[in-house]
């Protein structure tokens, strides 16, 4: 506990006190890893340098497929606009579909499945590097 002391909680530390042999808070080594593909990378590059927000925050202009502000600058606002933006437009892939099934049973046995498919197109990150995604 000494060793990670300036990390636990009150709580968590009345815990090891209160029950030394048996309650255990597990460490492990932090593994951040981010990958994306090298051309979402090299778009990031370029937006880095080029990417502008477009009024009150609600647009983008010179942001091509990939993190539109990988430095975040300017005041707390400005900065504040960008990690929105970061966020709605991160690397997720170029289309998602997620499939999922529910089912109701009736008092009498009886059952309903129903099953739905949901499928998003991220536009954001084809607008520029279509070609650069249908090349390869």
């Amino acid at each position: 506990m000494d060793q990670y002391e300036e990390y636990l909680t009150d709580g968590v530390k009345a815990m090891l006190e209160t029950y030394p042999t048996t309650f255990r808070v597990p460490v492990y080594q932090t593994r951040r890893t981010h990958a994306v593909p090298e051309w979402v990378a090299e778009n990031t590059r370029e937006n880095a340098v080029n990417a502008e927000i477009v009024g009150q925050g609600e647009g983008l202009d010179g942001a091509f497929g990939g993190y539109p502000f990988p430095i975040l600058h300017g005041n707390d606002e400005q900065k504040a606009w960008q990690a929105i933006w970061n966020h709605l437009t991160r690397w997720r892939g170029v289309n998602v579909t997620r499939r999922s099934s529910e089912v109701a049973v009736q008092t009498n046995g009886d059952y309903s499945l129903v099953t739905s498919q949901q499928e998003a197109f991220f536009n954001f990150i084809t607008r520029k590097v279509a070609k650069k995604i249908w090349i390869t």
